[in-house]
């Protein structure tokens, strides 16, 4: 035998289910303890993409309250954008036409906007429901259906074309209000929370 050979270690999850020493139900245990870390990793994300429409919501407030009280118009919010994106290079989100629809939240939104359904959409989905929706209740009854079922945005855009609030003929529901998972709404605000926590830039607005 070689003296040099070092024999190796055996990891336990290796081993048979036969003289592992480990007791009845240990694998399932390790499943559930995965499930329960992969749910923490989700919620805390959904969390900052909480955040960040909590930013945008704020931003749009401070420029609309300096707009009113100073009468100043579009050049300025351009020159607004153009100073975020040098201070942040590496943050998506300020564009000139993204500060107009975060003045356009802040104007549609109160106070509460954290604890709304909308809140726990994806940004590109809020767009849509700006641009779309004319209403108040309009907006909260595809924001809430959304949320519930996790809409993608192109689904959301074609219920909204479709008139769903109108064939249901019903108050906005007052469902529990949480993204499935494994939704393409939770995928993409997901990605949206991922980019912002490591700075970096997407396509688009």
């Amino acid at each position: 035998m070689d003296s040099n050979t070092t024999p190796k270690a055996v990891v336990p999850a290796q081993q048979g289910s036969g003289g592992s020493g480990l007791p009845p139900g240990f694998h399932e245990m390790i499943d559930d303890l995965k499930a329960i870390v992969r749910g923490a990793h989700v919620r805390a994300q959904l969390k900052v993409n909480t955040e960040m429409l909590q930013m945008y919501w704020s931003i749009g407030r401070t420029i609309l309250e300096r707009q009113r009280g100073e009468k100043w118009g579009t050049k300025v919010v351009d020159r607004i954008a153009t100073e975020l994106r040098t201070e942040f290079p590496n943050q998506w989100g300020f564009s000139t036409r993204n500060l107009q629809y975060m003045q356009q939240l802040a104007r549609i939104r109160g106070e509460q906007f954290a604890q709304q359904a909308a809140a726990q959409l994806p940004w590109g989905h809020l767009q849509l429901l700006m641009d779309k929706c004319k209403t108040r209740f309009e907006r909260d009854f595809y924001a809430q259906h959304a949320v519930h079922h996790g809409w993608s945005r192109d689904h959301l855009g074609s219920m909204v074309h479709n008139d769903l609030h109108l064939a249901e003929g019903a108050a906005a529901n007052n469902f529990d209000v949480t993204l499935p998972a494994g939704s393409d709404a939770v995928r993409r605000a997901l990605r949206a929370a991922r980019l912002l926590r490591l700075g970096r830039r997407r396509p688009g607005p």
